[in-house]
């Protein structure tokens, strides 16, 4: 069993772009990990536009190999289906027309991850992020806290990795022109 949850963005006009996350979406969970490490808008964004996510902490890859240890430390880092590989069109982000949009989209999720950037009515440094529990489709989805720790982390034990799939790498690649990619090639004295 697993405990799905939907993570989204409010962008700048208002609508809200999400990604869906199979894994471990209760607060004490993704909640924590969330607000511990995507606390920008950049880092957020780089999450949401990799595209669905099984679990979004794994010690582990796709083919069950543990991720190495540095200074120690087990590196912890998410584990996207695009790195399976799942076909772009059914796990791409998806993007609402607003925030009631973001809530109607349906997942079978039991929790609904929100946030909101820093700037105009957010005077923070860092964005803020705001749960929601959607378990029961009938009501109202209430807000639940995120805590500020949980069992599922030890700072002295374990290391969160931003790692970029797949998608990262061919989105970069894809904005070099031709151009630039002669000059890298010329630079290496390739």
């Amino acid at each position: 069993m697993s405990t799905r949850s939907v993570i989204g963005i409010l962008n700048e006009d208002k609508t809200v772009t999400s990604v869906y996350s199979h894994y471990d979406g209760y607060p004490e969970h993704n909640g924590y990990f969330l607000k511990k490490f995507f606390d920008t808008t950049e880092k957020v964004q780089n999450l949401i536009s990799n595209g669905d996510i099984s679990s979004l902490v794994s010690n582990q890859n796709w083919k069950r190999e543990k991720h190495p240890m540095i200074n120690n430390k087990q590196v912890l880092k998410t584990l996207y289906y695009i790195d399976r590989p799942e076909a772009w069109e059914h796990i791409k982000p998806q993007k609402h027309k607003g925030v009631l949009e973001f809530f109607q989209r349906d997942c079978c999720d039991e929790f609904k991850y929100l946030f909101l950037p820093s700037g105009n009515w957010n005077y923070n440094s860092k964005g803020v992020w705001k749960c929601y529990e959607t378990s029961d489709p009938t009501k109202p989805a209430p807000a639940r806290t995120i805590p500020d720790t949980s069992k599922f982390f030890d700072d002295d034990k374990q290391m969160f990795v931003y790692g970029f799939s797949k998608v990262s790498k061919v989105k970069k690649l894809s904005t070099d022109t031709v151009e630039s990619v002669g000059k890298k090639i010329m630079q290496m004295g390739l």
